[in-house]
């Protein structure tokens, strides 16, 4: 799921500027600063209510909270980012380019978080390299070569990039919604687990002060 997403995100954000040129006439120097600014807006409220909405989760004691999380933020993401390229204007476009930033930032506490909730502390190291390789290198990579083999060999013309954004987003999407969602059962037990084990832990350990 998290491969899924990082190579959704990316090879929309890297034809973004294309698009608004190609689709609804936008020279760089337009859309450059108006994208630059809805990342740097978009980033920090994502990340403060993805934060406030993991810990509210926390407090109430779910297991699969993370994950959770990062559905709800996919019930943002996916809709708005499929529907940005049909948008017949370009203030629309970027409304959504900004409602799908939200939406994304919002599942980082999350995905994060998932991650070293469940995994042993000898292992975290090696999880969060396996994590960023997956976003930096997998994401980076295939997301924009993605997108730009859709369009020279699927619509064989560059002026229908946002059919390929389209079709991106409407296949990549759905599938990163699916296995989140599928994720959260087998999570939450796996939470579950870790959590029984560290009170089991405790106890020893408190049997064993109070033994000595």
């Amino acid at each position: 799921s998290l491969a899924i997403g990082a190579i959704e995100s990316f090879g929309m954000a890297a034809w973004r500027v294309a698009f608004f040129e190609r689709t609804h006439g936008w020279t760089p120097n337009q859309v450059g600063p108006l994208l630059g600014i809805a990342a740097l807006l978009t980033t920090p409220i994502g990340l403060v209510i993805g934060t406030l909405i993991a810990e509210r989760l926390d407090r109430q004691k779910i297991p699969d909270a993370m994950i959770r999380l990062c559905l709800y933020s996919n019930f943002i993401t996916v809709p708005a980012a499929i529907a940005m390229p049909l948008m017949p204007t370009p203030w629309l476009s970027l409304a959504l380019i900004v409602l799908s930033g939200v939406g994304n930032a919002i599942g980082s506490p999350g995905q994060n978080s998932a991650i070293q909730i469940i995994t042993p502390n000898e292992m975290r190291g090696q999880l969060s390299a396996i994590y960023l390789f997956t976003i930096s290198v997998v994401g980076a990579g295939l997301g924009p070569l993605f997108v730009a083999l859709i369009t020279d060999f699927v619509f064989v013309d560059e002026s229908m990039l946002r059919y390929a954004m389209l079709a991106t987003t409407a296949v990549l999407g759905p599938l990163g919604l699916l296995l989140t969602w599928l994720a959260m059962r087998p999570y939450g037990e796996a939470v579950t687990r870790v959590l029984n084990d560290e009170a089991e832990q405790a106890q020893r350990q408190s049997g064993d002060a109070s033994a000595r």
